[in-house]
């Protein structure tokens, strides 16, 4: 075969493989859409679906399930009843959840059987419920009967979570069983109401102090982490575990004159808050009284 041939042979091919490839790109006689790329500059945020669990919550199957797992007028005990679905895919688990967090107004505690579905779960419900409405408890890297030192931050960030919770900040609650057996503060020792700062408060800073001590802060020559405190004349930095940045007040005589948060790399200040709010820097607080102290010390020998 000549070369001229061979080449008309090949355009041949090539124009029947086009043809089938347009006849593929038909559909019913119509050409396919192609979807329009978004614009370059163009950001679309999250999709707000916490309205969709009220929907669900207004039907009358979730009405009946939440009359079913109402709590009877003698309390939580044998009487109560004990409801449970099966073979429901995960996510509509959290999906049911949020809808019965807004259809009975009472609060869940979501159980997980380790911290990786816990992380998974809070994410979920957060999409469904709203990210101020689901609170986390991590479980501590030291496993049980382990002897390690408390690492601060994950101690601080327990008991972040349980003071919202306590406070009733949050509709649902996630915690996977290891967090859930790991020793932490009694309910007592979460004040429902903590010490709030404001400026211009009066406040002697000596008080702060004593109540920063008191609270389990630790004295640091310099704030990096949080659950530790530092005083420089008439300023006083630290962190509570509520905050995602540390804070510093400055004195003006006995009164409260600014709060500001600010960054721990490089001690800079971030800005001003409008307040803050002390809680407990620790899962283990020390007694009040000295003997109590003392025995409690004996015990741990």
């Amino acid at each position: 075969m000549t070369e001229t041939g061979q080449s008309m042979r090949g355009r041949r091919g090539r124009e029947r493989r086009m043809g089938e490839a347009g006849k593929s790109a038909v559909a019913g006689g119509r050409p396919r859409a192609t979807p329009k790329p978004a614009p370059s500059g163009e950001r679309r945020g999250p999709a707000d679906l916490s309205v969709l669990p009220a929907l669900l919550a207004a039907t009358g199957e979730l009405q009946a399930l939440v009359a079913q797992l109402a709590t009877p007028a003698g309390g939580i005990g044998r009487d109560r009843r004990h409801v449970t679905y099966g073979a429901m895919p995960h996510g509509a688990k959290t999906f049911l959840a949020a809808a019965l967090s807004v259809a009975s107004a009472q609060r869940i505690v979501w159980i997980a059987r380790d911290s990786e579905i816990a992380d998974r779960v809070a994410e979920e419900l957060a999409a469904w419920a709203g990210p101020s409405a689901v609170v986390t408890l991590e479980a501590r890297t030291a496993l049980a009967y382990e002897r390690s030192e408390l690492v601060r931050d994950e101690t601080a960030a327990r008991v972040a979570a349980l003071s919202e919770w306590h406070a009733g900040g949050a509709r649902i609650l996630v915690a996977g069983v290891q967090a859930l057996v790991q020793r932490t503060l009694p309910m007592a020792d979460l004040e429902g109401e903590p010490l709030v700062i404001r400026p211009h408060t009066r406040l002697a800073q000596e008080r702060l102090l004593r109540r920063l001590v008191d609270l389990g802060y630790e004295s640091v020559p310099e704030v990096a982490g949080r659950g530790e405190f530092a005083r420089r004349g008439g300023i006083v930095d630290c962190f509570p575990p509520g905050q995602p940045l540390p804070v510093r007040l400055e004195w003006f005589g006995d009164e409260v004159e600014s709060i500001r948060a600010f960054d721990p790399t490089d001690q800079r200040g971030v800005g001003p808050l409008e307040s803050v709010a002390l809680a407990p820097a620790g899962e283990f607080r020390l007694p009040a009284e000295p003997a109590e102290r003392r025995a409690l010390f004996e015990a741990r020998l």
